[in-house]
């Protein structure tokens, strides 16, 4: 078994079309406060090519998440905590970015 993240709270994936993983979850399971959303790659052998990072800094509400791929753009979707929005951050570049 390979642990990519410790802790990680309700993680969602999409494949790439470079068959690369990417991987989004919390950090934390906390319902009353904002939170993050971290992402790690990992390339079509398992390894990771990008280190657990932050994609989401600030208000993200502990739900669920869902991402999917859309020709070469990934898209994370999550809730705002403050207001409750469903909101969509947009990778162009392969995971490298998200905005």
């Amino acid at each position: 078994m390979v642990v990519l993240a410790n802790p990680a709270y309700r993680p969602t994936t999409c494949v790439g079309v470079n068959g690369f993983e990417y991987i989004f979850y919390y950090t934390s399971n906390s319902t009353t406060s904002a939170l993050s959303i971290n992402s790690i790659t990992r390339d079509m052998d398992g390894n990771i090519i990008q280190a657990a990072h932050t994609v989401v800094t600030t208000d993200a509400a502990f739900d669920t998440l869902a991402a999917y791929v859309r020709d070469t753009d990934i898209f994370l979707f999550y809730r705002k905590y403050t207001t409750n929005a469903v909101v969509v951050v947009k990778s162009t570049n392969m995971g490298d970015t998200y905005s």
